[in-house]
């Protein structure tokens, strides 16, 4: 900086040696360590000894002093770094409580043998716990509908005090060929635990000699006071219609939704058009208002969503259906009115033949506004297939969900009776061992 800063003319002739004086030296490690390092080093230990410090930390006379601190840099940290990840923990482990009992496992699917056993849903009143889960398998493959064939061992995991005070219960629904219901009832009133974490392990009875084969992992289950009470049990009855949509595929594609959607911005484009066409000089057969409402009366099952249930199908009829979807259109244009029968190789048609004449003279001399002319008209029409396509689209998503919920309403229907399930034990002695 004294090298390029400006200088009088008195200032190069007094200090004329200033810049030599100033130069530094070749950078180099040793001198770097020397400066920066030891330097530094020496300096700060000379503060130290300045202030005491190094006699504190030194001096066996401050011992007790020494201990004094290092206790209060342990409590403050404590204070600053346990405690909250303590509380931290805390809270998590109430979240986890107070979630689902299939929380941990939901939407998986574990093999047990010939059986895929998905977790469907789960609700606690009062201590009392209903699980319930869809087992996969064709009957064809030897997969039983019925209770008698199936062992369900409730065991206790972690955090369970009083396991002998858990009775369980457990009773399977047939659903079809390929599916059917695992209900577990869990009754903890006698248990004065609050929470605590449970395997369940599902198999079915060996036959002919074969080897028990369970879960290669048993379903990890959270049982807890505080976990919410679900449509499925609500402290009076079992509604099994709940499952409507766990068990049927539609049900998770949101076809329903997506074919909505799809008339809407074709209803939407048919908008655009009419808005287009108006400002262009025709007069259009239908507002989009009135295309709305055609649509409406060509709709099916008009009360059905991907959420329905088959409580939702009562009073419906597989028969109502709406055989044509097709409509037609056209406009008035120049005093003239076309539809879908006014135009022949791009040139208007009338009834007439005088009137044809005057249409092929007419178009003879202006051949570029008729061209226009059946343009506009064949987006018209496009936009009002489109419209019916979409119809079409939501009435076959709607059939297909009703069918659905037609098959699962004799099962989903059933009332459940807790006395009819098939004992377990309890969760310390089963009465069935599993052996992996």
């Amino acid at each position: 900086m004294t090298l390029f800063r400006k200088k009088n003319k008195d200032e190069w002739f007094d200090n004329d040696l200033e810049i030599t004086t100033e130069m530094k030296e070749p950078f180099s490690w040793d001198v770097f360590w020397d400066e920066q390092i030891i330097g530094r080093w020496k300096t700060f230990k000379s503060l130290l000894d300045k202030k005491g410090i190094t006699r504190f930390l030194r001096s066996p006379f401050q011992a007790r002093s020494r201990y004094v601190v290092m206790l209060v840099a342990i409590f403050v940290g404590v204070l600053i770094g346990i405690v909250p990840r303590a509380i931290s923990l805390g809270r998590e482990a109430n979240a986890r409580a107070s979630e689902s009992e299939l929380a941990e496992i939901i939407g998986k699917s574990y093999s047990s043998g010939s059986l895929s056993i998905q977790p469907l849903a789960s609700s606690q009143y009062e201590k009392h716990h209903v699980l319930a889960f869809n087992i996969i398998g064709d009957t064809d493959s030897g997969v039983p509908s019925t209770t008698e064939p199936y062992i369900v061992e409730l065991k206790p995991f972690s955090g369970v005090v009083y396991p002998d005070k858990v009775k369980y219960s457990y009773q399977i629904v047939p659903v079809d060929s390929k599916n059917r219901l695992l209900l577990v009832y869990i009754d903890r009133t006698e248990q004065n635990d609050n929470t605590g974490i449970y395997t369940l392990n599902i198999a079915l009875e060996p036959q002919n000699g074969e080897t028990q084969k369970g879960l290669n992992n048993p379903l990890r289950v959270i049982l807890s006071d505080t976990q919410e009470t679900t449509a499925l049990y609500d402290g009076y009855r079992v509604d099994l219609s709940v499952l409507s949509n766990d068990l049927s595929t539609n049900g998770q594609s949101n076809a329903i939704k997506n074919a909505e959607k799809e008339l809407e911005d074709a209803l939407t484009k048919y908008k655009l058009t009419y808005d287009r066409l108006t400002a262009s000089g025709y007069t259009l057969d239908i507002d989009p208002d009135g295309l709305r409402k055609v649509a409406e009366e060509r709709m099916l099952l008009s009360s059905l969503t991907d959420d329905s249930t088959v409580k939702d199908i009562d009073g419906l009829s597989a028969l109502d259906k709406v055989t044509e979807i097709r409509y037609s259109t056209g406009f008035t244009y120049g005093g003239k009115h076309y539809t879908s029968d006014s135009f022949k190789n791009g040139t208007p048609v009338y009834g007439s033949s005088s009137d044809q004449a005057k249409a092929d003279e007419e178009a003879a001399n202006r051949p570029q506004e008729y061209a226009q002319i059946k343009t506009d008209f064949d987006a018209l029409t496009k936009q009002v297939s489109n419209v019916m396509n979409a119809v079409s689209k939501l009435n076959a998503s709607r059939r297909s969900k009703f069918d659905t919920l037609s098959t699962l309403k004799r099962a989903l229907s059933q009332q459940v009776h807790f006395d009819l399930f098939t004992n377990g034990g309890t969760s310390f002695e089963n009465v069935k061992s599993i052996q992996k």
